[in-house]
């Protein structure tokens, strides 16, 4: 079922990167696994709040938590590197992330049922409110869980293909064999303090190299670029910690 699985959405996103307004915007997606009773799952209701949900509290009779990262081309993720304001060319891929990672769910549900399986959805990527800047499932801490890879001092989850991309998670019935967890940091900076560059092109000052990250800062400026962009859509975005960085399309 894993091969099914991850050569159905490789197969979905290169389809949508052969469409002409896409043009190669994606790279080969990653993919990793946790078992749904991981003990990790429960920490997160003390790590992000009660509110966080649970694998089975979504699917009571999921068994694997699945999670993928599809990432952005090289020359996406360069583009968005300097000034004050993302690259039109990263907002524009941001919206399309979104819209492909819904289309890739809706087409697996329907083709995992015709071998008797299941999934379930866990967050649309437009799910957390605004005024608690708070969701109720985190991909980025779920995939961590599954081993796709660790936090950087950005907040970002670098994995084997950097950073600059979009994670999607679901749940399935299906027991697939869990991923193990990177045994080191993929952060320089958390490795051996021999980076923290995200911290010095923030446009912001939103992050510092003791950790601290000012939520609310770092989303009112989303704010402010999806008003910059709003003639593409909703593209509440930036990134300038992670575009142009070590860890922005490989594991450093």
């Amino acid at each position: 079922m894993r091969d099914k699985l991850e050569s159905f959405i490789k197969e979905f996103v290169r389809c949508f990167n052969e469409k002409p307004e896409f043009a190669g915007t994606w790279g080969e997606p990653i993919f990793a696994y946790a078992d749904a009773r991981d003990p990790l799952f429960p920490d997160l209701k003390r790590l992000i709040g009660e509110h966080h949900k649970l694998p089975e509290e979504i699917m009571p009779d999921g068994r694997t938590v699945a999670a993928y990262f599809i990432p952005v081309s090289e020359s996406i993720a360069a583009s968005n590197a300097g000034g004050r304001y993302a690259s039109r060319e990263w907002a524009a891929a941001y919206l399309s992330t979104i819209d492909l990672i819904k289309s890739i769910e809706n087409g697996l549900e329907h083709y995992m049922g015709l071998s008797g399986w299941k999934i379930s959805k866990t967050a649309d990527h437009r799910s957390w409110d605004p005024q608690t800047m708070r969701c109720d499932w985190s991909h980025r801490h779920a995939a961590y869980i599954a081993g796709l890879g660790t936090f950087g001092l950005n907040r970002g989850l670098i994995t084997e293909k950097g950073v600059c991309g979009r994670i999607g998670t679901f749940i399935t019935d299906a027991c697939i064999e869990p991923t193990p967890r990177p045994e080191t940091e993929y952060c320089l900076f958390k490795l051996d303090g021999s980076c923290g560059i995200c911290v010095t092109v923030c446009p912001i000052a939103a992050i510092d190299l003791e950790g601290n990250y000012d939520n609310k800062s770092c989303m009112a400026f989303t704010e402010e670029n999806a008003k910059f962009f709003e003639s593409l859509g909703y593209a509440d975005v930036c990134a300038k910690c992670m575009s142009g960085m070590p860890c922005a399309v490989e594991r450093p």
